[in-house]
């Protein structure tokens, strides 16, 4: 898996993990601790999200988006911890990625 595709992979499961998070009728503790483990997986804190996805279960154990948080979460550190995705390809890498000109390789057939 290349380097791009993985990045691309990882803040789309953090992208899908941040949208799916609104869970009917979880309870109010659960959701402002998601909202929390969410800012904390989003600033690479992947222990401390980790935790707080574990108290938002225990606060709602009915809360479906806690338990896809904790798997987000836990994707997001394999992929770091094997190497596949690193800081530098992290989203905030990609926005300023996105904001690069795209550069197409022209050969003149007087420079072949």
């Amino acid at each position: 898996m290349t380097t791009m595709r993985a990045t691309r992979l990882a803040a789309l499961v953090l992208a899908a993990g941040i949208v799916s998070g609104a869970s009917l009728g979880a309870s109010q503790r659960s959701e402002a601790l998601r909202r929390e483990a969410y800012d904390a997986a989003y600033n690479m804190d992947h222990e401390r999200a980790s935790e707080l996805f574990r108290q938002a279960i225990a606060a709602d154990q009915n809360d479906a988006a806690a338990h896809r948080g904790a798997a987000t979460v836990s994707w997001l550190r394999v992929l770091f911890l094997r190497g596949t995705v690193l800081v530098a390809d992290y989203p905030g890498h990609i926005a300023s990625q996105a904001r690069r000109p795209l550069r197409i390789g022209y050969h003149s057939s007087s420079s072949l």
